[in-house]
């Protein structure tokens, strides 16, 4: 079974990471952040979950860092 999140992101203060309330924990790292789906299987990848944790009202969440260009333009030079 696939388990995926959906929903609002927002910045976290004082850093360039990205967060969202999602349940899952451990072995989420690494998963896809989407910027835009063209379809169920095919999307925008911004960035990919590197960790998690809790706000002071015990709701879980993720966060990753987006993708800065470095990673953009490896992939403009790989499909050249």
């Amino acid at each position: 079974i696939q388990y995926y999140c959906s929903g609002e992101t927002s910045w976290v203060w004082f850093t360039s990471d990205t967060r969202m309330g999602c349940p899952m924990t451990g072995g989420s790292s690494g998963g896809p952040w989407y910027a835009s789906l063209t379809d169920d299987h095919v999307g925008m990848i911004y960035a990919v979950t590197s960790r998690g944790g809790k706000n002071i009202f015990g709701t879980p969440y993720l966060i990753t860092t987006p993708d800065g260009n470095d990673v953009y333009d490896l992939y403009n030079s790989a499909n050249t």
